[in-house]
């Protein structure tokens, strides 16, 4: 009997050494930040960073020939591939339906098969399900296309009078940055809407400090609400960056329960579309910094955060001369105004060794950037469609 006690003693001791040696399951993701690029392929991101190289030159930084843009630092590194539910090139629609849903779509369509009236459910609302708190943030109209997929459904991206209807549903706690289109329609105005259903409006961070459960925040020069994008960085507009409005969305979200952030770059496209490569490459910094203030929210909760940076698609097929620097880039610093504010013509993009191939979407496949936890399952190459795919697994690991 003695000995079977020993015995017993030592086998329950020895299985407790093992459990303690052994390594612990990777935390779920609590703190999710999604970030989207529209337009933002490999080029543009390769474009941004020289030019920041060249800024810092310029500045006397001896650390210049060194400088990267952040999201280029994430440790996973992957790559997608965009096209849509027929195999053809994409559009906004189709391809933030994928990441938003896991569901290839029909161009044009808002998180719905046109074909079989199916809805998808996106990440961002399985997120509001478990608990987790949303914000949505843009630069361009909160009702367009990519911010749409989180929390709408439509046959076509163009209905966006249904669409900021659908905003004012979703209960999600944050929207940011740009406003809306379409105001008025058969219910009613959209601004009154919105305020009917909880949502304080305003143009001001510190306005918006009152104590109201849900917001929407736009750019101050927005901030009747009437129908607009955040301006060009460009442009030199005043007034809170794509950066400030992820701080933010990271104070108001912040809670025990964890949250998700989608922001999204969308001004990237619009000057990419405009083969506007000052603009582009402005508006890749200032996505960059938005990206910035995530990492550095992540540093003080790096085992429940997870930061994962893509694009919907690449726009102008952006080419860069292989002979191409740092100085070369920064000559694009002379500009002041973008092309849509009377900046000019080609002529100083192909001075910095810019070119461009078309003023539409292109099918290249586009890089994904991750950091954080369970950031592991975002290198190699896939479909659009497992970005939240993986980011589903992510956060169902905290169970």
């Amino acid at each position: 009997m003695v000995k079977n006690r020993v015995l017993r003693k030592f086998l329950a001791a020895a299985i407790l050494l093992v459990l303690l040696a052994a390594p612990r399951a990777e935390a779920g993701a609590r703190y999710v930040f999604l970030f989207i690029g529209d337009g933002m392929g490999p080029v543009q991101r390769e474009s941004a960073q020289l030019y920041l190289r060249g800024r810092l030159e310029a500045e006397g930084n001896p650390d210049a020939s060194q400088a990267t843009l952040v999201m280029n630092t994430l440790p996973a590194q992957g790559l997608i591939h965009t096209n849509n539910i027929e195999g053809k090139l994409t559009d906004s629609a189709a391809a933030g339906t994928a990441l938003a849903t896991g569901h290839k779509t029909q161009n044009g369509a808002i998180s719905k098969n046109t074909e079989t009236g199916e809805l998808f459910d996106s990440i961002a609302v399985k997120a509001r399900r478990r608990g987790m708190k949303v914000g949505i943030v843009t630069s361009s109209y909160i009702v367009d296309a990519t911010p749409a997929v989180f929390y709408g459904h439509a046959s076509h991206r163009s209905e966006y009078y249904l669409l900021g209807k659908q905003l004012s549903d979703s209960d999600f706690e944050y929207f940011g940055g740009g406003s809306f289109r379409d105001l008025s329609g058969p219910d009613g105005d959209l601004r009154d809407i919105a305020r009917s259903k909880g949502y304080a409006l305003t143009g001001s961070a510190t306005e918006s400090g009152s104590g109201a459960g849900k917001i929407f925040f736009v750019h101050p020069n927005l901030s009747t609400f009437n129908p607009g994008c955040m301006p060009y960085v460009i442009d030199g507009a005043e007034g809170p960056s794509l950066a400030d409005f992820v701080r933010y969305g990271i104070r108001l979200l912040d809670s025990p329960a964890g949250f998700f952030l989608m922001t999204e770059g969308g001004r990237i496209d619009h000057a990419c579309h405009s083969n506007d490569g000052a603009a582009a490459i402005l508006e890749t910094l200032a996505f960059d910094e938005a990206i910035k203030a995530a990492v550095d929210f992540m540093n003080t909760r790096p085992a429940e955060t997870l930061i994962v940076v893509t694009s919907d698609h690449e726009t102008g097929g952006m080419t860069l001369d292989p002979a191409a620097d740092a100085r070369t880039l920064y000559r694009l610093a002379g500009r002041r105004a973008s092309f849509e504010a009377g900046g000019g013509g080609n002529p100083p993009d192909a001075a910095a060794g810019i070119t461009w191939t078309t003023n539409q979407h292109t099918a290249r496949d586009i890089p994904v950037s991750a950091a954080g936890v369970h950031s592991d399952l975002f290198p190699g190459e896939y479909e659009n469609t497992e970005i939240c795919n993986k980011l589903l697994e992510a956060i169902e690991a905290a169970e």
